[in-house]
């Protein structure tokens, strides 16, 4: 067994709840509860909002503009990134802007995507631009 990496983690399903755990030290553990175990995803997950924006009217974009930061200080979110001119790395890039906000938590952002207010701005965006969103889960603070 020197061979065998001393630390692995796995997800299980312990009932009907995902887990990440160490084998060698708590899975094999014949001791091993649900208290041992670190639940996945973690709660204090923090999420990130990632917009690639191709802007096609900016007239109709400005409306969104006008109105979405007065919205967005009303929720728990933080701009990370608004870039313009973003560097490409890899690939064809058809966007004019990427946005990247972090919410500490999944109900942070729901709070605020969901939200009445910011649902009546989201129109003007999605129809002056093509956009591309994604939310991915990040490791928390």
């Amino acid at each position: 067994m020197a061979n065998v990496p001393k630390v692995i983690s796995i997800r299980i399903n312990f009932f009907n709840q995902y887990y990440l755990c160490f084998p060698f030290q708590s899975f094999l553990n014949p001791k091993t509860t649900a208290k041992n175990l670190i639940p996945w995803p973690r709660k204090d997950m923090c999420h990130y909002f990632i917009a690639n924006i191709k802007i096609n009217n900016e007239d109709e974009y400005k409306k969104y503009l006008d109105e979405v930061d007065e919205v967005f200080s009303k929720f728990k979110g933080e701009y990370l990134a608004v870039d313009n001119n973003p560097t490409v790395l890899e690939g064809n890039w058809k966007y004019s802007r990427t946005v990247v906000i972090k919410f500490d938590t999944m109900e942070d952002f729901n709070a605020w995507y969901h939200s009445e207010k910011y649902q009546k701005i989201l129109k003007y965006r999605l129809t002056a631009a093509d956009c591309d969103t994604i939310l991915i889960k990040g490791n928390g603070d």
